[in-house]
C-alpha cells in the first residue's frame, strides 16, 4: 500500500508524557490503517533542572500511571522511582527526537518510541543525556555526533523555534493531533482517545478539510 500523498498528520508531543505514552498503539494503527506520514512537533512539558522532583510531584505523576494502565492496560515499571533521582525535565528527550530525525532521516517514532520503552518500562531516566545518548546508539546512531549535536546551540534554537508551533497545536495538553490536507488543519485529537473514537475523529476531520 502507498503513503497517502493527500493528507499528514501533524503531531504536537513530548516523549516524557505519560499520555502519549498510552497514544501510541492507537496512533499507529492509525497511521498504518490509512498509510499516513507524520510531522512530529516536540513541545516539552518542563524545561531543563538539575533539582530533583519534589516528593508530591512524583506521588502525582505515579499516579498518572496508575490512572492510565487502568484506562488502556498499559504497563508502567514502577522501579523508575526508586532506581533514579527523578527531575521534572524533559527539554533534553524533546532535543533527543530532533536530533536523531537529524543524524537519521525519518526515525523521529524510533526515537520516541525507545525514550518511551526506557522510561515507562526499563526504569531509565530520559532526563538524562548519557541514556538519550545510550538509547541513539542503540538505534544505529553514533554516540559521538548525537552527544555533540544534542548539546550544540544550533539543535537548541531549532528545538526552541518548534516549541513555539507545537505549543499552539497543543492548546489544550499532549497530545494533540491534527489532520493536514493542502494547507488546511482539522483538529483529530485534543487529547487521549482510544483506537476506535481516533478512528471516528479522522473521518470527522478529513470531511472538514475536504
Amino acid at each position: 500500500m502507498e503513503v497517502n500523498q493527500e493528507f499528514k498528520l501533524l503531531y504536537s508531543m513530548d516523549p516524557m508524557c505519560s499520555w502519549c505514552y498510552a497514544f501510541e498503539k492507537p496512533l499507529t494503527e492509525l497511521v498504518q490503517k490509512h498509510q499516513l506520514t507524520i510531522e512530529w512537533h516536540l513541545g516539552g512539558l518542563a524545561k531543563d533542572t538539575d533539582q530533583p522532583m519534589p516528593m508530591e510531584m512524583r506521588n502525582r505523576i505515579s499516579g498518572y500511571w496508575k490512572i492510565i494502565e487502568d484506562k488502556t492496560g498499559l504497563y508502567f515499571n514502577y522501579d523508575f522511582w526508586t532506581k533514579n533521582t527523578p527531575r521534572r525535565s524533559t527539554f533534553n528527550a524533546c532535543r533527543a527526537v530532533l536530533a536523531a530525525s537529524e543524524l537519521k532521516p525519518n526515525s523521529e517514532k524510533e526515537m520516541v518510541t525507545a525514550i518511551q520503552k526506557a522510561y515507562y518500562q526499563r526504569a531509565m531516566n530520559p532526563s538524562d543525556i548519557e541514556i538519550l545518548v545510550q538509547l541513539a546508539e542503540e538505534i544505529g546512531i553514533g554516540k559521538e555526533v548525537f552527544e555533540n549535536l544534542i548539546r550544540s546551540e544550533k539543535l537548541d534554537k531549532k528545538f526552541q523555534d518548534q516549541m513555539t508551533f507545537a505549543r499552539e497545536l497543543a492548546r489544550e495538553g499532549y497530545p494533540s493531533l491534527y489532520l493536514n490536507r493542502n494547507e488546511k488543519m482539522a483538529v483529530v485529537s485534543l487529547g487521549y482517545c482510544d483506537a476506535v473514537e481516533l478512528e471516528d475523529r479522522f473521518q470527522q476531520a478529513k470531511e472538514k478539510i475536504h
